[in-house]
Protein backbone atom coordinates (compact mmCIF):
# COMPACT_ATOMS: atom_id res chain seq x y z
CA UNK A 1 0.00 0.00 0.00
CA UNK A 2 1.42 3.77 -1.43
CA UNK A 3 1.77 5.97 2.03
CA UNK A 4 0.76 9.73 2.18
CA UNK A 5 4.73 10.25 2.73
CA UNK A 6 5.29 8.19 -0.97
CA UNK A 7 2.26 10.15 -2.30
CA UNK A 8 3.36 13.58 -1.04
CA UNK A 9 7.39 13.01 -2.05
CA UNK A 10 6.16 11.79 -5.81
CA UNK A 11 4.23 14.89 -5.92
CA UNK A 12 7.10 17.33 -5.07
CA UNK A 13 9.26 15.84 -7.26
CA UNK A 14 7.12 16.65 -9.96
CA UNK A 15 5.80 19.62 -8.86
CA UNK A 16 9.06 21.52 -8.12
CA UNK A 17 10.04 20.77 -11.49
CA UNK A 18 6.58 22.45 -13.39
CA UNK A 19 7.88 25.91 -14.84
CA UNK A 20 5.85 29.10 -13.94
CA UNK A 21 5.04 27.52 -10.22
CA UNK A 22 5.70 27.86 -6.65
CA UNK A 23 5.66 25.02 -4.01
CA UNK A 24 5.63 24.30 0.03
CA UNK A 25 5.47 20.90 1.56
CA UNK A 26 4.07 22.20 4.61
CA UNK A 27 5.22 20.62 8.03
CA UNK A 28 2.87 20.35 10.87
CA UNK A 29 4.66 21.30 14.23
CA UNK A 30 3.78 23.31 17.27
CA UNK A 31 4.04 26.75 15.96
CA UNK A 32 1.61 25.43 12.70
CA UNK A 33 -1.34 26.37 12.36
CA UNK A 34 -3.57 23.14 12.37
CA UNK A 35 -5.96 21.53 9.53
CA UNK A 36 -3.25 23.24 6.81
CA UNK A 37 -3.16 21.11 3.30
CA UNK A 38 0.05 19.25 3.10
CA UNK A 39 1.25 21.04 -0.17
CA UNK A 40 0.31 24.87 -1.34
CA UNK A 41 1.64 26.56 -4.27
CA UNK A 42 1.33 28.65 -7.12
CA UNK A 43 0.94 27.16 -10.56
CA UNK A 44 0.82 30.09 -13.82
CA UNK A 45 -1.22 32.17 -11.23
CA UNK A 46 -3.34 30.03 -9.52
CA UNK A 47 -3.39 29.04 -6.17
CA UNK A 48 -3.53 24.97 -5.26
CA UNK A 49 -3.57 23.23 -2.10
CA UNK A 50 -3.84 19.54 -1.97
CA UNK A 51 -4.77 17.77 1.54
CA UNK A 52 -2.80 14.11 0.73
CA UNK A 53 -4.85 10.82 1.70
CA UNK A 54 -3.99 7.35 0.67
CA UNK A 55 -7.17 5.72 -1.07
CA UNK A 56 -9.65 5.77 1.15
CA UNK A 57 -8.11 8.06 3.55
CA UNK A 58 -10.37 10.51 5.58
CA UNK A 59 -10.13 14.06 6.59
CA UNK A 60 -9.94 15.43 10.01
CA UNK A 61 -12.58 18.34 11.06
CA UNK A 62 -9.71 20.67 10.96
CA UNK A 63 -8.27 19.71 7.51
CA UNK A 64 -12.14 20.21 5.85
CA UNK A 65 -12.60 23.37 7.84
CA UNK A 66 -8.57 24.94 6.15
CA UNK A 67 -10.60 23.44 2.77
CA UNK A 68 -13.61 25.64 2.67
CA UNK A 69 -11.75 28.51 3.62
CA UNK A 70 -9.14 28.15 0.98
CA UNK A 71 -12.34 27.66 -1.65
CA UNK A 72 -14.55 30.57 -0.08
CA UNK A 73 -11.34 32.60 -0.98
CA UNK A 74 -11.23 31.42 -4.82
CA UNK A 75 -8.21 29.30 -3.80
CA UNK A 76 -8.33 25.44 -6.13
CA UNK A 77 -7.94 22.94 -3.14
CA UNK A 78 -8.49 19.29 -3.20
CA UNK A 79 -8.42 16.29 -1.25
CA UNK A 80 -6.32 13.48 -3.47
CA UNK A 81 -5.16 10.17 -3.79
CA UNK A 82 -2.28 10.66 -6.35
CA UNK A 83 -0.16 11.99 -8.23
CA UNK A 84 -1.81 11.82 -10.96
CA UNK A 85 -5.44 13.30 -9.47
CA UNK A 86 -3.13 16.57 -9.00
CA UNK A 87 -1.71 16.76 -12.11
CA UNK A 88 -5.28 16.40 -13.87
CA UNK A 89 -6.20 19.14 -10.96
CA UNK A 90 -3.47 21.82 -12.06
CA UNK A 91 -3.84 20.85 -16.02
CA UNK A 92 -0.29 20.05 -16.57
CA UNK A 93 0.99 17.32 -18.42
CA UNK A 94 2.04 14.21 -16.64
Amino acid sequence: MTSERSITKQAMHYLERLPHSWWLKVHGGPYQKTGVPDIIGCYRGRFFAFEIKVPGGRTTPKQDHEVERIQEAGGAVSVVESLREIQKLIGAKP
